[in-house]
């Protein structure tokens, strides 16, 4: 879908317009002015010869023919936006994923495009480094910023959302409010969707258990709710401790009015 927004697909039929205007007709110097996007890899449309400067400015005063001073203190400014002013001068190999992701994000910007397309800004990140990119979401949303995000992290969808959309079989299987989607969803596989984002399953009958996969599980399901390291831990602890209480129950045949999943 964001290739088809983006241009890099080309359309069989229909158009995709953004305030009237028909942008699969557009060339791609002019599409840029409407579309801004971020992938996965932060080095993606980067040069990574070029310090941040240089990158920042490259589009505008080729695309847009902006005067190289405008387009310099413009590229400060974002900068200072996303907190990233101090790496002006920087080379993108020296910067972290996030701050990657971050100046990625501020280059887009640079073209003042009308919608931001995020493919998934956050899944080749170490989880330390997600909080930061999401902040910066955060800032371009309260100021109004149209942004179209694939995006995994269901608790910031939820929270920065105005319609989700939730695709399957080829198409918009379901959408609606983030209230209507994530709280009340309608069709099935919506349904077990959500139910499988806000639960951990591991059936559990005896000792021999692999204590690994409920660690890794409690893992994964903290770095998707952004728990941070010590309440996950915490709860893996918490768990285990549950479990080898209740099993120690049931080897007692103390009937103690639990089960545990």
């Amino acid at each position: 879908t964001l290739n088809a927004i983006a241009g890099v697909f080309l359309v069989d039929s229909g158009t995709i317009e953004i305030g009237g205007v028909d942008v699969t007709s557009l060339p791609e110097h002019k599409r840029a002015k409407y579309l801004g996007r971020v992938f996965q890899d932060p080095m993606t449309g980067t040069a990574a010869t070029m310090n941040i400067e240089e990158n920042m400015i490259l589009a505008p005063t080729k695309l847009l023919k902006m005067p190289r001073e405008e387009a310099v203190a413009k590229a400060k400014d974002l900068l200072k936006q996303v907190g990233l002013l101090d790496k002006l001068h920087a080379m993108p190999a020296n910067l972290s994923g996030g701050q990657k992701q971050r100046v990625a994000i501020a280059r887009c910007l640079m073209m003042e495009p009308k919608i931001m397309l995020f493919d998934e800004p956050t899944s080749a990140l170490d989880p330390t480094m997600v909080g930061e990119v999401l902040a910066t979401m955060r800032m371009l949303a309260k100021k109004g910023m149209t942004m179209i995000i694939v995006t995994h992290e269901m608790n910031f969808a939820k929270e920065i959302g105005s319609r989700i959309m939730f695709l399957a079989d080829k198409g918009v299987y379901e959408q609606g409010t983030p209230a209507e989607i994530f709280d009340n969803p309608q069709k099935e596989k919506t349904i077990a969707f959500i139910k499988k984002l806000k639960f951990i399953s591991m059936h559990i009958e005896s000792r021999d258990f692999d204590l690994m996969e409920l660690h890794g599980n409690i893992t994964t399901f903290g770095e998707r709710y952004g728990l941070g390291v010590k309440p996950t831990y915490r709860l893996q602890l918490c768990a285990e401790e549950l479990i080898y209480e209740m099993l120690r129950c049931a080897e007692d045949k103390v009937d103690i009015g639990l089960g545990i999943e």
